[in-house]
């Protein structure tokens, strides 16, 4: 019995880590994206605060604390691997300090899965903004591999590109209107998705857990 519990629990904990590196990643990449600078999109008001000293600042705090709580899934993660490696067989009271940790990752796991499918309803994404961005040289590894294709060696098909960077064409079927929002409003409706799959099936690990 120790050792399917033991098992249970790296397995449960693994699931939820598996969640926090993608957390992790759209936290960042939505706060760096959503600054001025980039202006690519615009975070909903109420999952931000204001600053304490600077009326025109908006803090995304929740992903902030979100991008936390990925690390403290990791760290979880490694308390309980650490215990139960150390373990002999039968049955060793240490199993007693894996309970916690695991709770805690579903706890933030769920809670976290639950805000990404508010936030992503309520995202603002900004077209102008991030089409003004894809520029001609986005596209120079492309170009580079049409000369491979027409039988030139990489090295010189590479050394050619970089040469005539300025006179990149934009290819067809990578052209700005592929990149409208429509085609974002899907992306998003698939990551909607996967988040309600990730958390019905983590509501279901934890209830078969708990019984």
């Amino acid at each position: 019995m120790p050792s399917i519990l033991i098992a249970s629990s790296l397995t449960l904990d693994s699931n939820a880590v598996d969640v926090s590196p993608s957390r992790f990643s759209i936290s960042s990449d939505l706060i760096i994206f959503s600054m001025d600078e980039f202006g690519f999109f615009k975070l909903p008001d109420e999952f931000c605060t204001g600053s304490s000293i600077m009326p025109q600042k908006k803090n995304p705090d929740v992903l902030e604390l979100v991008r936390a709580k990925a690390a403290k899934i990791d760290s979880n993660l490694h308390l309980v691997k650490s215990i139960a490696s150390k373990l002999p067989s039968g049955y060793n009271r240490d199993l007693q300090l894996t309970k916690e940790p695991l709770m805690e990752s579903f706890e933030i796991t769920l809670s976290t899965l639950k805000i990404f499918s508010i936030i992503v309803k309520n995202l603002q994404v900004n077209e102008a903004k991030c089409l003004e961005a894809c520029t001609k040289e986005l596209f120079a590894a492309e170009h580079a591999y049409d000369l491979v294709k027409k039988g030139m060696p990489f090295r010189d098909a590479y050394a050619e590109v970089a040469k005539n960077l300025d006179k990149l064409q934009t290819k067809k079927h990578f052209s700005f209107p592929d990149l409208r929002l429509a085609e974002s409003k899907l992306q998003i409706s698939k990551i909607k998705s996967e988040v309600s799959k990730q958390e019905s099936g983590l509501n279901s690990k934890l209830s078969s857990l708990l019984k």
